[in-house]
């Protein structure tokens, strides 16, 4: 809302009363914009800060989304399998007796590790 500009009256016609009869109005005016000014920053504000909350609980709600469908390893399955017997080892690294199913490097068909 675009306020409409007013020529400024001659000041030396009027009288001191309406002079002063205009400046307190001019200045509620004024004070009431202020006001709706003030107001309406405090909701963005708000309305801020209630977006940067639900995005964080989306954030939270997306993760454990994720980690529930695709199951996240901790430490407590990191040591049951220790104590099973099962080490880690490097991605390249072949377990001792371990077939070699794919043809690939390390060895020729499913049998040949087996009978090595």
């Amino acid at each position: 809302m675009v306020a409409s500009r007013a020529t400024l009256p001659d000041l030396d016609a009027l009288d001191p009363h309406e002079l002063k009869a205009k400046i307190v109005a001019q200045h509620k005016q004024l004070t009431t914009q202020e006001q709706r000014i003030i107001t309406q920053s405090e909701q963005l504000a708000s309305r801020d800060a209630e977006i940067e909350h639900l995005k964080l609980l989306i954030a939270k709600a997306s993760a454990y989304a994720v980690r529930t469908f695709i199951g996240k390893v901790g430490s407590s399955d990191r040591a049951t399998g220790t104590a099973a017997g099962r080490t880690g080892r490097k991605p390249n690294e072949r377990i001792a007796g371990a077939r070699n199913i794919g043809g690939g490097k390390g060895g020729g068909t499913a049998g040949a590790a087996a009978t090595a």
